[in-house]
């Protein structure tokens, strides 16, 4: 694991386990109808597309659900999912990508 042996495989099999319940439950999330109700609110103001919220669950699906943590630098689970899409909706990458219609 990481380079080293792997020693405990019980205790490896349950933290994997763990991790990937976590991911499941993020993916659920995702799906949920309150995170599109949110997102259907953030179109009827005109904030967003739906385009861009497929987009960024796809974004995050291929990352794994996990951001970047600026202070740490480390990749982390994101915690708060409608945090999270408003903060990439208001980046000036998603600005980006919308003016170039890439996507």
């Amino acid at each position: 694991m990481d380079g080293r042996p792997l020693i405990d495989w019980q205790r490896a099999l349950l933290a994997w386990a763990k991790t990937d319940m976590q991911r499941v439950v993020k993916l659920d999330g995702m799906k949920n109808d309150a995170f599109w109700k949110m997102v259907q609110g953030m179109v009827d103001k005109g904030e967003t597309t739906y385009k861009t919220a497929s987009a960024w669950v796809k974004l995050m699906e291929k990352k794994n659900w996990r951001l970047e943590n600026k202070l740490t630098g480390r990749m982390e689970p994101v915690c708060d999912i409608p945090a999270a899409f408003r903060a990439f909706v208001d980046s000036e990458l998603n600005q980006c990508l919308e003016e170039k219609g890439i996507r």
